[in-house]
């Protein structure tokens, strides 16, 4: 009998009619506010892409173009296109679509090759102090996002004289470098300055230290020539631009011809234009040696070598 009851009711059920004009007209003004979004994203996109192109800065222009948004309701009520039925998806579906056309389009027309808002970036690669008797040089790496139109460089003697704008040479990729003619001795004051196809400009000041064509110094610091085994022997070594290479040989003659890696040992450099080494004696016999220092500087790869002779008890 139940079961008889239950049939019944379930043969009682209808499915409610579909409204298929309601259907129709909610989906046409679904579609009205889906063209709506996009095309007030374009026309924000290219206001915003102004401001940017003005300001120099997408920041506002950003939150300028996000904010547009909400102008889409405005524009509806205008156009009077009832949202009556809209959900919770179609607006976000409305906003999504928004948004994506807003940020590529906005994208696209502030950045290359339609406009570049991204200055040259210099990076001095100039050695600080640099010696007579080398080339002086003035390098640096010019990096941009759309190409370099050219690199020059304003260059002031040590008398305080214009010594002239002179080119700049791209050597490898973005590295670019001039030679100091007839230099002197004394600090030059320069300008690097680097235009991009683009047309913006930057600079990059500093200076260089021309100094006196001079060997590497290497003596003894504070040790006697009588040493007992195990005391450590200090060689202080210094140069005026930098020592880049110094090594010691015991009893026997070495120098930067010979270099074989069995006889020398290579020394740690702290500082490389004055510091002070350490040369440990702990496995040395008693009696007489002798030991040779050597070091090498940066520029002009001068050398200079010197023996010391120990009594070692």
């Amino acid at each position: 009998m139940a079961r008889k009851r239950r049939t019944q009711q379930s043969d009682d059920y209808k499915l409610p009619e579909f409204d298929e004009k309601s259907y129709l007209q909610l989906e046409m003004r679904g579609s009205v506010f889906l063209l709506l979004c996009v095309g007030l994203a374009l026309i924000m996109a290219v206001l915003a892409a102004f401001l940017t192109w003005g300001m120099r800065d997408g920041r506002i222009a950003f939150v300028l173009g996000i904010l547009g948004f909400f102008l889409v309701r405005m524009v509806m009520n205008v156009l009077k296109v009832d949202a009556t039925g809209f959900d919770k998806m179609r607006w976000a579906g409305g906003f999504a679509s928004y948004f994506l056309t807003f940020l590529v389009i906005w994208t696209l027309l502030i950045n290359p090759p339609l406009v570049d808002l991204v200055p040259p970036k210099i990076t001095d690669r100039t050695a600080y102090n640099q010696e007579l008797g080398a080339i002086i040089s003035i390098e640096a790496n010019v990096d941009d996002n759309q190409g370099i139109r050219s690199v020059q460089v304003a260059l002031t003697d040590p008398l305080g004289h214009d010594a002239g704008t002179l080119p700049m040479k791209r050597t490898v990729q973005n590295k670019y470098w001039v030679e100091v003619l007839n230099p002197v001795v004394g600090k030059y004051n320069y300008t690097i300055e680097a235009r991009d196809q683009g047309g913006f400009f930057v600079s990059h000041s500093n200076y260089l230290q021309v100094l006196p064509n001079e060997a590497p110094k290497v003596r003894l610091s504070g040790t006697a020539p009588n040493i007992t085994l195990g005391d450590p022997i200090r060689v202080q070594l210094n140069d005026n631009v930098g020592i880049i290479l110094a090594f010691w040989g015991l009893d026997s003659p070495v120098d930067f011809s010979t270099i074989s890696g069995s006889k020398e040992t290579p020394l740690k450099l702290e500082n490389n234009k004055d510091t002070t080494v350490t040369i440990p004696t702990t496995k040395w016999s008693s009696g007489p040696h002798d030991i040779t220092v050597c070091a090498l500087d940066r520029v002009p790869h001068r050398e200079t070598c010197k023996t010391f002779h120990f009594n070692v008890y």
